[in-house]
């Protein structure tokens, strides 16, 4: 379950960037009589798989309008096999330059 996936989020209000939030979707549809779809998204019933939290180190002001442009990439943990590493990078024109921040969900 290794993938890297680039994200662009705008800026819809002034506000402070202090984390990134990471949450999926998935459907179950291929050979099965009832498809099955769930979110773990914060807006969505809650499932055994939380929305998932990550703090950044260094909270940014944004302006209305201000890109936040970068990737995100997900490895399975080197230490335990259920663990989940996720590298975020990210920039935001004229403040922040390929920002690199790790986390780890054990």
């Amino acid at each position: 379950m290794n993938f890297t996936s680039p994200f662009k989020i705008v800026a819809q209000k002034d506000e402070r960037l202090d984390a990134f939030v990471i949450y999926f979707d998935i459907d179950f549809n291929d050979g099965v009589q009832t498809p099955v779809h769930f979110s773990t998204g914060p807006f969505t019933p809650k499932t055994h798989w939380a929305t998932t939290i990550c703090y950044l180190n260094e909270a940014v002001d944004l302006k209305q309008g201000e890109v936040v442009e970068g990737s995100v990439t997900l490895t399975k943990g080197k230490s335990f096999r259920r663990d989940l590493d996720i590298l975020v990078i990210y920039s935001i024109k004229g403040k922040v330059d390929n920002k690199r921040q790790f986390f780890n969900l054990s």
